[in-house]
């Protein structure tokens, strides 16, 4: 499969087949653990601009990081779109609340 990047802005590819945490196909829809694990990647390791160009703010490399790609490719398998994806990161940036750690269900009952 080719990335979903363009440029210095992350694209989630619309065609995303459902890996594992090896990177190998799978064919099954993300687990809700898989789907978590996936919104902190993309939270976590977002883009920050230097002068030398777009880096990862947690490891350091060149934007977007494998953990980045593999959490945009976790969550288009799941359904999500560039734009709740971008919603989420930009809600964790602001608030500082960190969304994997959310009550499990819906109705905030544990």
């Amino acid at each position: 499969m080719t990335g979903g990047f363009s440029g210095d802005t992350a694209a989630v590819n619309p065609i995303a087949e459902i890996f594992d945490f090896a990177g190998q196909v799978t064919g099954q829809p993300p687990t809700r653990v898989e789907i978590q694990l996936a919104v902190r990647a993309v939270c976590v390791h977002a883009a920050e601009s230097w002068q030398h160009g777009m880096f990862c703010a947690n490891c350091h490399v060149r934007f977007p990081c494998r953990l980045h790609r593999w959490g945009c490719r976790v969550l288009a398998a799941a359904g999500w779109s560039e734009e709740t994806v971008a919603a989420v990161c930009a809600d964790f940036r602001r608030t500082g609340c960190p969304p994997w750690e959310l009550p499990p269900t819906e109705s905030g009952t544990a």
